[in-house]
């Protein structure tokens, strides 16, 4: 089902931030998940990053199969471009 798919995206990037996703905003003016800019450089965190955005599209159709996730975590294969989320927003400029 594809709706575990996208709780699996969300999963990995709040390991990987070490943060929980608090909606569209944080008060602390820190940002959302979506924002977090990680600190690591290693290609493996990257991959799994980009496999969390991967699994948490807006649409379903977007998202990978469960089956596909575990290919491409075990593997090295080139990966989709994932769409911008339908609930980023933008920072407001002060």
């Amino acid at each position: 089902m594809k709706s575990d798919v996208f709780s699996f995206g969300i999963l990995v990037m709040e390991v990987i931030t070490g943060r929980k996703n608090k909606g569209f905003s944080d008060p602390s003016n820190n940002g959302n998940l979506f924002e977090h800019e990680a600190q690591a450089h290693n290609p493996e965190v990257l991959r799994c990053i980009h496999i969390g955005l991967l699994c948490a599209q807006y649409h379903p159709d977007d998202r990978p199969s469960t089956a596909s996730v575990v290919i491409k975590l075990g593997s090295e294969t080139a990966l989709a471009q994932p769409k911008q989320p339908g609930f980023f927003m933008e920072k407001e400029s002060h």
